[in-house]
């Protein structure tokens, strides 16, 4: 049984291993036909930049083509922080030079409610046609997992092609941020100015750095999942980026017109090919300052984005486009009731694997805790067994603690407080779906009775999540 130890303090980076990465070093594999799987080197950049490019072109799209190649490229040089070289993987055909697979792992701390945790994202799964079908991607998933494991990392996720990872293993359960609303183009030129009541957008420095990041924490306090920016990110974000990478971020600080910072916003542009003329602006993160309140300063702020759009527009020689605020599901700016919302499948949702769920349990065990506390079930005594039918856990509380954490080998048929097939209950835990949602779309997914269901539901709600990621 995993015993609660005391809350870890989150500004200590407990239970993270801050700067890690992913490392493979050492990994020479031989595998059937000739091929090797094996660490890549500083010797693979150009290889591995072309590979990407090749392999996840788009038809009719050469920019996009030469954006990835160089994405990869400013990940192998460690451009950003937990990239590098050694996070790739590749699978060599020594007879004939190609590249047959590869792929890479980004080292990154997330918070569940505060609390840090190591995640690993793997980025960039590709295998050349003519090596498909051979299992490739298989052996550098399940030896990613190996790494993961003995690094204590608990999670890993994915954004990746339709259903395909499911079998890896992984879950649809976790908000990826992609939701939101399209702004149209500005048909009119920025508003002038002079107002006392108007934003304006200026370039970040450095200097920006701590407000930054003073900002961004504040907002992610409402939601259960958060990726963890600090200061080695927020300069990757400033000058970390090759100008051709499709990933690069501009970022700028609002401010009113005494010149006070009042908030900030992440944007990149998208193109197609033929040309190079943006189709859209993407807004990656946004948000203000505790002195600075939604209700009143987030029309402003959206009215400035508009302003910011057309005088980038004018800067090009180019009529404005129109601003997508990718914000996820659930923002403040959403509130406002500006523009129209992005159809679903423009959204997306994460890819997880959390193979050790007690372990993942026990770490955010003080998050749970603070839940029950706070819900009609505070000061509960027991055990809650929620059963996964193959296996299981079980949650110990004594007088509304959580004392203790325990996988549940094989329950039986009709054992356990409340049960979820297959990997459903990834999606309770990080707070995707709720459980009266799961019992709608899962005829096996149940609970056994009220007292089971208000424990449950007080430990696990429906909770939003932003994710925000450089790459």
């Amino acid at each position: 049984m995993l015993v609660l130890e005391s809350r870890p303090d989150a500004s200590a980076g407990s239970g993270a291993r801050k700067g890690r990465r992913l490392p493979f070093e050492g990994v020479e594999v031989a595998l059937d036909g000739g091929l090797v799987l094996r660490e890549a080197g500083e010797r693979d950049v150009d290889r591995l930049a072309a590979f990407n490019a090749s392999v996840h072109r788009m038809p009719g799209q050469t920019t996009m083509a030469t954006s990835l190649g160089t994405a990869v490229r400013s990940l192998m040089e460690g451009h950003l922080p937990g990239a590098g070289a050694a996070g790739f993987l590749v699978v060599d055909d020594p007879g004939t030079g190609a590249v047959a697979s590869s792929l890479c792992v980004l080292r990154q701390t997330w918070r569940y409610e505060g609390i840090p945790f190591d995640v690993d994202q793997i980025e960039f799964v590709g295998t050349d046609p003519a090596y498909r079908r051979r299992g490739l991607v298989r052996i550098q998933m399940d030896l990613v997992h190996r790494r993961s494991a003995t690094e204590g990392c608990l999670v890993q996720v994915i954004d990746g092609i339709d259903w395909y990872y499911r079998q890896f293993g992984y879950e649809y359960a976790l908000e990826a941020s992609r939701g939101g609303r399209v702004l149209e183009a500005p048909a009119a030129p920025a508003a002038a100015g002079g107002q006392d009541d108007a934003l304006r957008t200026r370039t970040a420095t450095a200097g920006d750095l701590d407000f930054l990041s003073e900002t961004y924490r504040s907002g992610m306090e409402r939601y259960e999942v958060s990726v963890d920016r600090d200061q080695r990110r927020w300069l990757a974000d400033l000058d970390g980026y090759d100008r051709r990478n499709y990933h690069r971020p501009t970022l700028r600080v609002i401010e009113d017109r005494a010149g006070r910072a009042a908030g900030f916003c992440s944007y990149w542009a998208s193109f197609h090919d033929p040309g190079r003329t943006p189709d859209r602006l993407w807004v990656g993160g946004l948000e203000l300052d505790p002195d600075h309140d939604w209700a009143t300063w987030g029309p402003r702020a959206a009215r400035c984005l508009r302003e910011m759009a057309v005088e980038l527009a004018a800067d090009r020689g180019m009529a404005p486009t129109p601003i997508v605020v990718r914000l996820g599901d659930a923002h403040p700016f959403y509130d406002l009731g500006r523009g129209r919302r992005v159809e679903p499948r423009d959204g997306s949702v994460w890819y997880v694997r959390v193979a050790d769920v007690p372990g993942f349990l026990h770490h955010v065990g003080p998050a749970l805790q603070e839940r029950l506390a706070n819900s009609p079930a505070a000061g509960h005594s027991g055990t809650l067994a929620l059963s996964f039918y193959r296996d299981g856990v079980r949650l110990h509380f004594e007088l509304g603690r959580l004392v203790g954490v325990e996988r549940w080998p094989a329950p039986g048929q009709y054992e356990g407080d409340a049960w979820f097939p297959e990997l459903t209950f990834l999606q309770l835990l990080l707070g995707y779906r709720s459980l009266a949602e799961l019992e709608h779309a899962y005829a096996d997914c149940a609970v056994r009775d009220l007292e089971s269901r208000t424990l449950v539901e007080a430990l696990f709600p429906k909770r939003p999540s932003h994710t925000w990621l450089a790459v």
